[in-house]
C-alpha cells in the first residue's frame, strides 16, 4: 500500500516543476497515510477497506502474472496475499486490532479532589 515510490514519484514531479502530475501522487500518498492511520488506530472500516484493496490487487495480480509471465509480478500476487493474510486472517493481527480498538475506546478515571467526591465515570 504505503511504499517509498510514492515519496520520490511527488518529489521527483515537484523538482522537474510537473505540478499537475504531482497532484495524484500527493493525493493517493495522503489517502493512505490517512488509511494506515485508522487501521493502526484498529477501525474495523479501514480493515475492511484494505481487505478489499489488497483482494482486488491480488486478482488483479494473478490475472497478470498468468497472462504476462513475469517472476516480479508473481514475488508481488505472494506479497499482497501474503498481506491480505496477515490484515484479514491473522489472530495476532486480531488482537491488536481488539487492543487498540479497546485502548481508543478506554474512559480514563478521574481522581476525585478530595475523598467525598463521587467519581463520574465509575458508573
Amino acid at each position: 500500500m504505503l511504499n517509498g515510490l510514492d515519496i520520490v514519484l511527488l518529489l521527483g514531479q515537484l523538482f522537474h516543476g510537473n505540478v499537475q502530475r504531482a497532484l495524484p501522487v500527493s493525493i493517493r500518498l495522503t489517502l493512505t497515510l490517512v488509511l494506515l492511520s485508522y487501521l493502526y488506530r484498529g477501525f474495523v472500516r479501514a480493515r475492511v477497506v484494505t481487505g478489499v484493496l489488497l483482494l482486488v490487487a491480488t486478482i488483479y495480480g494473478a490475472v497478470a502474472a498468468a497472462s504476462l509471465q513475469s517472476w516480479v509480478l508473481w514475488a508481488l500476487l505472494a506479497s499482497h496475499s501474503f498481506s491480505l493474510y496477515v490484515v484479514c486472517l491473522s489472530p495476532s493481527v486480531r488482537k491488536f486490532f481488539a487492543a487498540q480498538k479497546a485502548q481508543r475506546t478506554h474512559i480514563p478515571q478521574e481522581v476525585p479532589a478530595n475523598g467525598n467526591e463521587r467519581n463520574l465515570h465509575q458508573y
